[in-house]
């Protein structure tokens, strides 16, 4: 989760490796329906077309990181097993 120049900045590691995401989620309406190296940035409501999903939150904004979390948990996705807080 995230598509702004710092998430990036922070998932380069796994760019590095070869881990390329699925796509971008972010709540910016300006990033939605974008492509980043070719990756959608796409909004939240994404999750529930992907029947399992996996999701490294990269904003660590400290409020955000709270929201990022009920909204998650709201869709029944489960900490540890369904998304890991990595920024």
């Amino acid at each position: 989760m995230g598509a702004g120049r710092r998430t990036r900045r922070r998932a380069d590691h796994l760019l590095d490796y070869g881990i390329q995401p699925s796509a971008w989620i972010d709540i910016d309406p300006r990033k939605i329906g974008n492509r980043i190296d070719g990756v959608p940035v796409v909004s939240p409501d994404a999750l529930v077309q992907t029947p399992r999903p996996f999701v490294l939150v990269y904003v660590a904004n400290h409020g955000a990181r709270d929201l990022i979390r009920a909204d998650l948990s709201s869709r029944g996705l489960r900490p540890g097993e369904d998304y890991l807080r990595v920024g």
